[in-house]
């Protein structure tokens, strides 16, 4: 592993003290000490601020990248009414500021409009490694947990990522190939973990939105990672390391419980550009910029496709005004289908979802993945056991996030559409779209879970009924998002480079882990 002096060198700009903004017509005044920087007692404020703009980030990375991309693209939600700001093929096809801003965000590549999220957990590294100002190995660990977490976010978003000098100051990062980075991310884990070690509790209590200064929970949640990153690349071509991988994690610790569950609560006290989808839905937009439950994941839910009601659905959304039914919406149709119905046609999100006072979680990680994670290495023989007594807690802890009473939970496992049966394959289908499922809300895992399983299977949309969106997705579901317009200019000799490997730069080009 290099030196961690050696990979982070450089002060993050501008992390303690603002928020920045996420489109240009969203700009906040910066509160700034003219007196100089802010003296820090801990790393507290920096880890703060560096947890809100990535666990919960501003509205335009929450409208962009969770509702209009990967959520829709993973057919959790739609936007076809007549009065949608979000019809025809938008999402599907242009916009390129819309997949800048997404990259821009976690770089900080400009700097009046984006956050600058990687530089910020560099500068907490920088402060917590060996000779540093606040030296600590389990906090410098939690960092780069930290670090790994939003770098493989932004990989499976785009593809090749500048992972090694990310937050060095190096102005022009060498790209590199997810087939080198998924290696050293888990490395990166692993080196985190041991950092951690024993230790317990941070003293930073609040001030760590995650897990108030627990670090046995951080290295958990390193675990699960590890998991996740590891079950992502089994399938994938010149992998050979994924399967030891997968079989270290499973027999350590994961998260254990909905206690230990990755979310972050948003103060309902900020500017209303920090309230996520509460502001998306009713901070501004009125009807436009509403939306409405996908088709796909309403029969994944009502019994149409699996013969049994499920009772996280009253949870997730509300039936149809005009109906009285649960009504999910094909996702893509055009401007001129779309428009012969009205948003009261279809389910709408529950509330919960949108509530300006009372804020869900912006929730990222949580306890039912791990155990659906469980169930795959189990059924394929990578690692653990009892792949259905996985698949069921999976379902459990998932319906019991959400609230659901127990005796439906009971009810809901006593049916078949909760134990594995078939084939490998059938099996497979049932755990890949119980986890598409749970993570309702986190559109980027739910894209990746289908794009990487190819569950639920999602068909072209070629039909007349659908947008064309020929030149950007092509009529195909998206498989990426396409490189920033700013890295073009800023790095271009080295991103043409990865993309002349990876594969022309456009959202059909599969990612290396695809299916």
């Amino acid at each position: 592993m290099k030196t961690r002096k050696s990979i982070f060198k450089v002060l993050a700009l501008g992390a303690i003290l603002s928020f920045s903004n996420a489109c240009t017509d969203e700009f906040e005044e910066l509160n700034t000490n003219p007196n100089g920087p802010a003296v820090l007692d801990n790393i507290g404020p920096l880890l703060t601020h560096a947890q809100q703009n990535i666990y919960a980030p501003s509205r335009f990375v929450t409208w962009r990248e969770n509702l209009i991309f990967s959520s829709r693209f993973a057919e959790h939600w739609s936007f076809g009414f007549s009065g949608t700001w979000f019809g025809d093929a938008s999402g599907f096809q242009g916009r390129q500021d819309w997949h800048d801003g997404v990259w821009d965000d976690s770089f900080g590549l400009r700097s009046a409009v984006s956050n600058n999220n990687i530089g910020d957990l560099a500068e907490i590294m920088r402060l917590t490694e060996p000779g540093g100002q606040f030296e600590s190995e389990p906090d410098y660990a939690v960092a780069l947990i930290m670090r790994v977490m939003l770098l493989q976010k932004v990989a499976d978003n785009y593809g090749a990522v500048p992972y090694t000098d990310a937050g060095t100051g190096e102005a022009q990062p060498v790209f590199q190939q997810l087939s080198e980075v998924y290696p050293l991310m888990i490395a990166d884990l692993d080196a985190a973990m041991d950092m951690i070690g024993s230790a317990t509790d941070s003293g930073l209590g609040a001030a760590d939105q995650v897990y108030a200064g627990d670090y046995q929970k951080w290295k958990r949640l390193a675990n699960s990672e590890k998991l996740r990153i590891a079950m992502r690349a089994r399938s994938a071509s010149n992998n050979s390391f994924s399967a030891t991988a997968i079989s270290e994690a499973v027999s350590e610790p994961l998260l254990q419980s909905n206690d230990d569950n990755l979310h972050v609560q948003r103060d309902a006290g900020l500017p209303a550009l920090r309230q996520g989808l509460a502001n998306v839905w009713g901070g501004f937009g009125g009807l436009g910029s509403k939306w409405i439950m996908s088709q796909r994941l309403v029969q994944h839910m009502d019994g149409t496709i699996f013969g049994e009601f499920d009772p996280r659905l009253p949870m997730f959304a509300e039936p149809s005004v005009n109906t009285g039914t649960y009504v999910g919406q094909e996702v893509g149709l055009t401007s001129a289908v779309a428009s012969a119905s009205v948003i009261e046609d279809f389910s709408q999100p529950n509330p919960v979802v949108y509530d300006p006072d009372n804020q869900l979680a912006s929730m990222v990680f949580n306890y039912a993945e791990s155990e659906f994670l469980q169930a795959e290495a189990a059924l394929f023989g990578l690692g653990g056991s009892d792949a259905n007594g996985h698949f069921q807690a999976g379902i459990r802890a998932s319906m019991e996030q959400w609230g659901v009473a127990e005796a439906d939970i009971a009810a809901f496992l006593a049916s078949p559409a909760a134990t594995l049966s078939g084939s490998q394959e059938e099996q497979f289908r049932q755990i890949a779209i119980q986890r598409w499922i749970s993570v309702y809300t986190y559109g980027p895992e739910a894209w990746a879970i289908v794009r990487r399983t190819g569950y639920p299977a999602i068909e072209d949309k070629s039909d007349a009924r659908f947008a064309d969106t020929s030149g950007w997705s092509d009529n195909v579901l998206p498989q990426r998002l396409q490189y920033s317009v700013t890295s073009y200019t800023l790095n271009g000799d080295n991103l043409a480079e990865a993309v002349s490997i990876q594969g022309e730069d456009k959202m059909t080009t599969k990612l290396w882990w695809a299916k």
